[in-house]
């Protein structure tokens, strides 16, 4: 089976469940385009992940033009500082300690059908170690190596549920997952590197989202009715809390409570 030309769902459609039904639709329709942020992860991936496909995949202009043949496909071209910075973190992953040969799956395609929904579901997790435990890769800003700071970060974007989408198909699939581990690889100079263990609660809160998501997204299928955030309900607007503030210093000023 074709993993692209699958139907099946896919995490990084999924997840737009948590805006609204409307804007998962959208993002099916017409994929959202990279950032520069998300291109560098993307070859960070590669190159960690798939190192002899790197080099045809991803290049700077200049080696780009060096080449005696040219194809109709091309590479994608990065900018010099930032093929030599994808080089460098994954120089500092090696120094870490990951190492490919540990692990008995890299990126290749699960499909299962989810337990309480019943839709067809596929993934590809980053590596799954031949015994026991499910690793992922994150690129992040120097912000996040703040571990309070790097916490709220993975929750904020959404990784625990990504974590336990992979590993609930893993299990579906027969896969003992006994470890999950997320190693996170700062995008600039030192490129430091944490290993974060996932423990079982954080799984279980990722387990509630994604398939809260599942459970909305098969009604909405059912329906053929795509709702947007507000889902059809009216909001009432809420005086800001600086404004708050400011009004309540005005106030006094108007009665004649001036300081001194």
């Amino acid at each position: 089976m074709n993993y692209n030309e699958s139907t099946a769902i896919n995490f990084s459609s999924l997840k737009h469940m948590d805006t609204s039904p409307l804007e998962y639709k959208s993002k099916l329709d017409k994929p959202k385009k990279q950032t520069a942020a998300m291109l560098q992860g993307s070859a960070f991936h590669c190159a960690t992940l798939e190192p002899s496909l790197y080099p045809k995949r991803y290049m700077t202009k200049e080696l780009y033009n060096d080449l005696e043949s040219k194809h109709s496909v091309g590479p994608v071209i990065l900018k010099d500082e930032v093929y030599q910075s994808v080089c460098d973190m994954v120089d500092s992953l090696t120094l870490a300690g990951f190492d490919l040969g540990n692990y008995c799956m890299v990126e290749d395609p699960i499909y299962w059908t989810d337990e309480v929904t019943g839709l067809e579901c596929k993934g590809r997790p980053d590596a799954v170690r031949c015994a026991d435990g499910l690793d992922e890769l994150k690129s992040i800003s120097s912000t996040y190596l703040n571990p309070r700071k790097f916490c709220s970060h993975y929750y904020d974007m959404h990784w625990h549920a990504q974590m336990a989408f992979y590993y609930d198909g893993l299990k579906a699939n027969g896969y003992d997952v006994s470890r999950c581990t997320c190693w996170a690889v700062v995008q600039t100079e030192p490129y430091d590197v944490i290993e974060w263990d996932i423990p079982h609660n954080v799984i279980e809160d990722g387990r509630r989202e994604y398939r809260k998501w599942l459970i909305d997204l098969k009604q909405c299928i059912k329906t053929n009715t795509w709702l947007g955030r507000s889902k059809g309900e009216r909001y009432t607007l809420i005086r800001p809390a600086y404004l708050n503030k400011a009004l309540s210093i005005t106030s006094k000023y108007e009665e004649g409570w001036v300081d001194d």
